[in-house]
């Protein structure tokens, strides 16, 4: 299987090679027109970075297309249209897609079909991973503002701080329970 790499430089130079290719290509150009009047009706934005997207998605080429980055200088808006669009042209028969994304919008999970996957690339360089499609609930644990300690009597004020291990009762460091001080 062959792949084409759509990197960050079809934005340079305000998308001046995707404009080139356009007015080189008619039927490239009717292409473009098109989807990008079904964009703009869905809410989308025009601009040069999503033209010069555009271009590059409509290009034929390899068989399957990697596009880095694929949100770079487009609007909510405009990428919640253009997912909804990329979804649609895959099911319909165009090319698959590898979308290297760092937007929500883009990677709603809520609307990750069966025919997708998501592959996580950690920021620490370890292996890529395949994931599924859930949210996470942020789960945050509610701790009151003040407590009874019982180091330090009935009624003392305590505060969670930064880690300070003379405040800590020999239990509370075998459990593994936050650092204290008093006010």
């Amino acid at each position: 299987m062959i792949a084409a790499f759509l990197g960050l430089d079809r934005l340079e130079d305000g998308g001046v090679a995707a404009i080139d290719l356009l007015n080189a290509d008619p039927a490239l150009k009717s292409h473009v027109n098109q989807a990008l009047g079904w964009l703009v009706d869905e809410g989308a934005t025009k601009s040069e970075a999503l033209v010069a997207l555009l271009v590059g998605l409509e290009t034929e080429g390899p068989e399957v297309l990697v596009v880095d980055m694929i949100e770079q200088d487009l609007g909510q808006s405009t990428q919640e249209a253009l997912i909804t669009h990329l979804r649609h042209r895959v099911k319909t028969g165009g090319r698959p897609l590898f979308l290297l994304t760092r937007s929500s919008a883009i990677l709603d999970l809520a609307a990750v079909g069966p025919d997708e996957a998501i592959i996580l690339c950690p920021a620490n360089h370890s292996p890529p991973a395949r994931v599924a499609p859930y949210p996470v609930r942020q789960v945050t644990r509610q701790l009151p503002r003040a407590w009874h300690h019982p180091r330090y009597g009935r009624g003392s004020h305590v505060a969670l701080k930064q880690r300070n291990p003379d405040l800590l009762t020999s239990e509370e460091r075998r459990s593994g329970v936050g650092s204290v001080a008093v006010r």
